[in-house]
């Protein structure tokens, strides 16, 4: 028997975010003598709406403020082997090592506490665990999570206060009584997201896949995604009447940046080759936990406030090369502090300067898709969307998703409705970093009618303002091939976030030489975080195109990489289809040699009831990459088929 053979290049591509308080004014500032000093603070949220029954581990070296608020809301405490959920502490994963490997496989998430040390690092480098730790993660990253869905979640949370500075007991009880619910609080936004992931559908992305046809429009899959949990202090002063003690507002704010990365690496073609970054960024600013109105009395007069709301949020996002300051386990640890060192020195002057270092850029990065949606100006709604299409030969995907000789692309679109927001977008020159800027209708001052009450001061503040903001934007990155992105590189790239909240109160007094007619004060909080993100596969694929030129069906192909194993064992890829005559059997695989087996059934010419299975080979099959189809065929396409054996 004789078969054609056929190469096809074909592939696709995915991919993959630090934090740093304003000073917290002291304590013992925020109260008044008399009894009717108060510092404002934020009411429980709804603890039981993100319950959840999973079977949890919890490690016993967790500290116990943590350990009280996951039991919060994970009750279920079980066995490692029987959990669908693991915290561990940084510093014990190798404890656990061997069973977290198997909870992680089966589908669960590993939860590490406190992640400063590089005991999950050397643990997901050693097995090959989607890793999104921040490298400069420290107290401030309280807990992060992981599973094989790829999905991340970094939780960052700063000890609301510390009892050592606090001298005054009535002080420290009342602020003990606010901030005992503090680590709860945060831990909620934590527990809500496994919820959600719990729930949600199983994804294969990052898995190999084998095309059993051809198909010239391939859908770039989603390859990572994290979500980012910053923690906002914010303990102000917000009026202060020179004959009493000041008003002061003591909450905790709360912003969530989430980044879904699609990526495709280009060999060659109709565009440039390199690598392309698509980026989905939602962002979801939690004005309603840092908000609160109040009625406060100084005597005779009355101050009726507000705060605090959001005035304006600026987000900044970029694709940063950490070549020179990565963190190698292999490194001595003096090597590696260093490295950490100038990291958070790079990071300081980004939070300083609201750009990426130059150091920091990643060479010959361009802006492919600009930032959707641009800037709007009085618009109720706006549409986030992108549309990619790449032609040529290429990849999607860390390891491998399907390919093709022809194109590939990702398509999205979500519109949202607001309102009392501009959009103002920015792609900075040089890095290219995305600067989106949500500006909050301006308030102005306002004399308020006879009669005044929290509640009108409220209803100055738009609610979008002082109500969970959420934003989308979309955009594309590309990388020339250079020292960084070439075939066969295992080099990738960190995605840095930077915020800026700036966020106000407001106060009305009913004495008119005092904020008669409102007084505004404003406040910024910024953030920063980096973070690894896997490359494309950059390794060139070939589709082995098997066409059944018999007047039978064929069926159970089986390849292996050619070497002495060639035959024996579980084979490199199965295919489970049959092919009727004419049909062609499709597989992707890594440019290599390879040796295939197939199947064919057919009648005996002396028995018709009786059917015979014969088992057929062909070595040496060598799998090129080539952008065009027709220029496909290998020297050995034509080759003729050995017969291994005969069956009944």
């Amino acid at each position: 028997m004789k078969a054609k053979l056929f190469i096809l290049l074909f592939a696709l591509v995915g991919f993959t975010a630090c934090h740093d308080d304003d000073p917290v004014v002291s304590p013992e500032e925020t109260i008044e003598e008399d009894d009717t000093s108060e510092v404002f603070s934020l009411d429980e949220p709804d603890y039981g709406s993100v319950a959840s029954n999973a079977p949890v581990f919890i490690s016993s070296s967790i500290q116990a403020e943590v350990k009280e608020g996951l039991q919060t809301f994970l009750t279920n405490i079980a066995s490692l082997e029987e959990a669908e959920v693991a915290v561990v502490k940084d510093e014990d994963i190798g404890s656990y090592e061997g069973k977290l490997l198997e909870l992680y496989q089966r589908g669960g998430f590993i939860v590490v506490a406190q992640p400063e040390g590089d005991h999950f690092r050397e643990f997901a480098g050693k097995y090959g665990l989607p890793n999104a730790i921040p490298f400069n993660a420290s107290q401030d990253v309280l807990l992060y999570a992981t599973s094989n869905k790829r999905e991340h979640y970094v939780l960052y949370a700063t000890n609301p206060f510390d009892k050592e500075d606090i001298g005054d007991p009535v002080i420290l009880s009342m602020l003990e009584k606010n901030a005992e619910s503090y680590y709860k609080r945060r831990i909620y936004e934590l527990c809500r997201w496994l919820k959600e992931q719990r729930g949600a559908k199983a994804d294969t992305r990052g898995d190999i896949q084998y095309v059993t046809q051809f198909d010239p429009n391939i859908i770039i899959k989603e390859c990572d995604r994290i979500s980012h949990d910053f923690s906002i202090t914010m303990k102000h002063e917000v009026a202060d009447r020179k004959t009493s003690k000041a008003d002061w507002l003591d909450m905790t704010g709360s912003v969530v940046v989430n980044y879904i990365v699609y990526g495709a690496y280009v060999f060659e073609g109709t565009k440039q080759p390199g690598d392309y970054y698509i980026v989905k960024m939602d962002l979801t600013v939690r004005n309603g936990s840092s908000y609160t109105k109040f009625k406060k009395k100084h005597g005779l007069i009355t101050h009726w406030g507000a705060g605090y709301y959001m005035k304006q949020f600026d987000l900044y996002s970029a694709l940063i090369d950490p070549s020179k300051y990565v963190i190698s386990p292999n490194e001595d640890r003096e090597a590696q502090e260093r490295k950490y060192r100038k990291l958070q020195d790079m990071a300081k002057q980004m939070l300083l300067s609201r750009k990426v270092h130059d150091d920091l850029v990643v060479a010959g990065i361009s802006t492919y898709k600009a930032p959707s949606p641009g800037t709007t100006i009085g618009s109720t709604t706006y549409t986030s969307s992108i549309n990619v299409s790449l032609t040529g030969s290429l990849t999607a995907g860390t390891d491998m998703l399907g390919s093709t000789a022809f194109s590939a692309g990702h398509s999205s679109s979500e519109s949202k409705t607001v309102s009392d927001i501009t959009i103002k977008v920015d792609t900075e020159a040089g890095s290219e970093a995305v600067k989106n800027s949500y500006i909050t209708r301006e308030i102005g001052s306002f004399k308020l009618p006879d009669g005044h009450d929290e509640d009108d001061v409220e209803d100055l503040i738009p609610l979008v303002a002082r109500s969970d903001f959420n934003a989308t934007s979309t955009w594309c990155w590309s990388i020339t091939p250079g020292n960084m992105v070439f075939d066969g590189s295992d080099n990738g790239f960190m995605i840095a976030t930077l915020f800026d909240y700036n966020y106000a109160s407001y106060v009305h007094s009913s004495d008119d030489m005092f904020y008669p007619d409102g007084y505004h004060k404003n406040f910024d909080s910024v953030g920063y975080s980096y973070a690894e993100i896997p490359h494309p596969s950059r390794e060139p694929f070939g589709l082995i195109a098997l066409k059944n030129i018999e007047s039978l069906p064929i069926y159970d192909i089986s390849i292996w990489v050619q070497d002495e194993n060639a035959g024996k064992g579980d084979p490199f890829v199965m295919l489970d289809s049959g092919y009727e005559p004419g049909e062609e059997a499709l597989c992707a695989l890594p440019v290599g040699t390879y040796y295939l087996e197939f199947t064919m059934k057919y009648k005996d010419p002396e028995d018709p009831t009786h059917m015979v299975e014969s088992r057929w080979k062909i070595e040496n099959l060598e799998v090129k990459s080539n952008p065009e189809q027709s220029k496909a065929t290998t020297s050995t396409s034509t080759g003729k088929a050995d017969l291994v054996e005969v069956k009944g």
